[in-house]
Formats: C-alpha cells, structure tokens, sequence
C-alpha cells in the first residue's frame, strides 16, 4: 500500500518519488468506555496495525490538492483562505477534515504558508467502522501541514487540534478518547486515560484473541496479564462485540 501511495502523490504532483514523505496513523480500539469520554468517564484504546496513510510533498505555494483512495474526485483549496465551521452536518464529506486541520491550526495562531499535493488512503472496509479512522484522518493532514510549514508541535498539542477539528469544524460531540490512542498509545500497552483531569497510564501489558465465528458479530477478548483496577473492580477478561468488518 505505501508503493501504491507513493505512486499516486507522483502522479498528482509530478514530482519525483523521493520527495514523497509519508504519513502513517493507526486505526484504534476501544475495550471499554467508548462514547464517554467528552462527558469526562474512564476509558481504555489501544491502536492496531491498521491505519491511514498520507503521501504527500510540499506545494509551491499555498494550493492544497488531495485525492483519496477511497472517495472519488480531487479537492483543491488554499491554506490561506479562511475556513469556517459547517453548519449542517450533512454537508460533511472526505474533504471536511483536511480543511478543518488548516481551520484548527488557524485558529490556534499558527501561520501557514504552504500547502501540500497528497494522495490518502486507508484500510479498505473499515471507514466508518467504529475505529476512529476520521480521527487517523485529521491528524494525518495537521502533521502533513505542520511538517511542511516547519511547525514542531507536541502529541498534547495535536491532541487538542484534531479536538477543534471534530468540536469547533465539523460540530461533532468527541472528547480525546480518539486522538490520545493515535498519539500516545504504546506497542503492546492498553492506554487507560481519565478523560475528566486528562491523565494517560499505562497499567497493563494486553494480548489480544480474535476469535471468528459465523454469527453476525464477531467475539474479541482482551486478556489483561495483570490486574486492571478500574471502579474498584478487578478487571482479568475484557469481552467486546464489534461488527466483522472492524477485526481482520
């Protein structure tokens, strides 16, 4: 998939593939408290080994021209021009999170004078799959503009960036659930965060069993090693049910 990204930002831009940078975000999951998070609860993620890929090279100037491996059509705009909230939902389509990662970053003070020519792509069949792959997808545009524009911000920064994309932008009820996973979540460590006083732990090293079976939804068990204290209960076995098309 990275050759096919590569190819096609070669193609979009004319560049040569060594120009090319790359951006990669995991897709993540959720074993408990998925949906509670703006409301300040306790929740678990963790990523996986599926995400979205952006390839992409800086622009001459301040034009921004995406195509998508998984919608049709190429957006063109301009990180200069003002961008302003979406006021009916409806109107919210692939190309909505790449202006709301330059509406984020303007409205934070941040001056941006380049734009990029990319080509992005995630995993197909699992956008819109309870993932977070619109979460993967905004911060995946503010590194890309933030790397070309010479902007070094940190994790908690892009935290509240992909936030202001989601709350302010788009007008969607998401708390940090989605871009703390992507941004902070460690290989082979279930994330546990207080979304109430923002505080990250990682309490337990996971194995995870996928277990496949004929019926409609699939059975996924998380095995904690150690003893996970969580509301005064110690939590030894996790079972979550998620559609088929969310576990590969």
């Amino acid at each position: 998939q990275l050759d096919i990204v590569r190819k096609n930002v070669v193609e979009i831009s004319g560049r040569d593939a060594r120009e090319v940078r790359v951006v990669a975000c995991p897709y993540r999951i959720c074993p408990l408290g998925a949906h509670i998070d703006h409301q300040g609860g306790i929740v678990t993620a963790m990523t996986i080994n599926y995400g979205v890929l952006l390839g992409f090279v800086p622009s001459d100037d301040a034009e921004v021209v995406l195509q998508s491996g998984q919608f049709k059509g190429i957006t063109r705009f301009r990180v200069d021009d003002l961008q302003k909230p979406i006021e009916n939902r409806g109107n919210i389509t692939w190309e909505s999170y790449a202006r709301g990662a330059v509406y984020a970053l303007q409205n934070s003070g941040y001056d941006l004078r380049k734009g990029i020519i990319g080509y992005i792509s995630g995993v197909n069949g699992l956008d819109s799959s309870g993932l977070s792959s619109s979460a993967a997808v905004g911060i995946a545009y503010l590194l890309a503009l933030e790397n070309v524009n010479d902007l070094v911000l940190s994790p908690v920064d892009n935290i509240q960036l992909d936030k202001s994309i989601e709350n302010r932008y788009l007008g969607l009820e998401n708390g940090i659930l989605d871009p703390s996973a992507i941004l902070l979540s460690r290989y082979g460590y279930l994330t546990f965060m207080d979304c109430k006083v923002c505080n990250i732990t990682y309490p337990s090293r996971v194995g995870i069993i996928c277990e496949s079976s004929s019926a409609k939804r699939l059975h996924v068990l998380f095995y904690v090693r150690q003893a996970l204290k969580m509301h005064q209960y110690s939590v030894k076995l996790i079972q979550v049910y998620m559609r088929p098309k969310s576990v590969y």
